[in-house]
């Protein structure tokens, strides 16, 4: 059984590919060289073919498709239209060649599908956790089973993945994904702002999805590199106590409705050890801190988790897991949620 699974991260395209579980792939590519040259991502894939299975780069979610039964509309439902984000150019590229060259990819969801979600905690909410949010939950869901030996539906836990542009946190309950805040609807990320106050919303003129990717905790000092902020914490107060304080107050909310003693730590950012060391202090007294460990060398957490969820749809080894978690249950759009009496713009089906 030979699966790849993809990550469309914002600063890197992670692939990690397994066959009878050895590895094969674990590749990391520019997202933003991708965007503009996508041959960067097809050359890599075709010296990897055939396979079973690619869980393809599939944005903010969508209930588990085959590339041969999508549409175009099923894509404007994964991503904005109009966004030229690279990362969003970048899986747009990849779904026109993959249903060009009829490769065997799957698209899955995004937490807001779930129907282990309840209803009115979707109310008013698109990103409750993107599609590579969720994978990177499959992962530590199949790490906390192993580490704890129990069975997927006994284990309870926190997920808090800090990625280079957005912040997110998944309450998971007895295997099953109860609550979240997603990067776009919680505290603010490295880039991302985050939720954003409603005063604030009506006075913005239509804009593109790009505007999510400013007014983070970077935007504070006119800009500060990761590298910087790194090197020097204390000369950016308000860069670094934006990121941790954002990041504790995303599992403080999902702390509520989940019941759990763990917190799984992940994302490129919860691997540099001066922020993992300040999350761990900060957030002991809602349980363990654990970092999310990964076979992968190079690719993310994300795109083992992928892989995970393409071995699982296939009936191997982690059928249980992707049975556990309902994703083949997950159901509907991102847009099924509002309630507030407003014109949105929709894909056409």
């Amino acid at each position: 059984m030979k699966v790849i699974g993809i990550d469309p991260g914002t600063k890197g395209f992670s692939l990690f590919g397994v066959d009878d579980d050895e590895v094969f792939i674990d590749e990391m590519l520019s997202t933003e060289e991708i965007a503009k040259d996508a041959n960067k991502l097809v050359s890599t894939l075709e010296q990897n073919l055939p396979v079973d299975a690619i869980i393809g780069p599939s944005g903010y979610g969508i209930p588990v498709i085959h590339i041969k039964d999508s549409k175009e509309s099923d894509l404007e439902l994964m991503l904005p239209k109009d966004s030229e984000v690279s990362v969003n150019e970048a899986i747009r590229s990849f779904y026109y060649f993959g249903k060009e060259k009829g490769l065997p990819v799957y698209y899955t969801p995004g937490v807001i599908h779930l129907p282990s979600v309840p209803r009115y905690r979707k109310a008013n909410r698109m990103d409750m956790g993107t599609a590579d949010k969720l994978c990177c939950a499959v992962l530590a869901l199949s790490q906390y089973s192993n580490q704890h030996q129990k069975p997927y539906s006994e284990c309870s836990f926190i997920f808090l993945e800090v990625g280079y542009g957005f912040t997110a946190a998944l309450g998971i309950q007895n295997g099953k994904v109860v609550d979240a805040v997603g990067g776009t609807s919680g505290f603010s990320g490295f880039l991302s702002p985050g939720a954003i106050d409603s005063e604030l919303a009506i006075r913005i003129p239509e804009e593109p999805q790009d505007v999510l990717f400013t007014g983070g905790a970077q935007s504070w000092n006119g800009g500060v590199t990761l590298e910087e902020l790194v090197e020097k914490p204390t000369s950016y107060p308000e860069v670094w106590n934006t990121l941790i304080e954002s990041a504790i107050k995303d599992v403080a909310i999902v702390a509520t409705t989940t019941i759990a003693q763990e917190i799984i730590i992940s994302g490129r950012l919860s691997r540099i050890p001066q922020i993992r060391e300040e999350l761990t202090n900060k957030l002991s007294h809602y349980g363990k801190i654990v970092p999310l460990r990964k076979r992968a060398k190079k690719s993310s957490e994300g795109a083992e988790g992928a892989a995970m969820i393409g071995i699982g749809l296939l009936g191997g080894k982690y059928k249980k897991l992707v049975e556990t978690i309902e994703l083949l249950s997950a159901r509907g759009t991102m847009y099924d949620y509002i309630t507030m009496k407003v014109q949105l713009h929709k894909p056409i089906s």
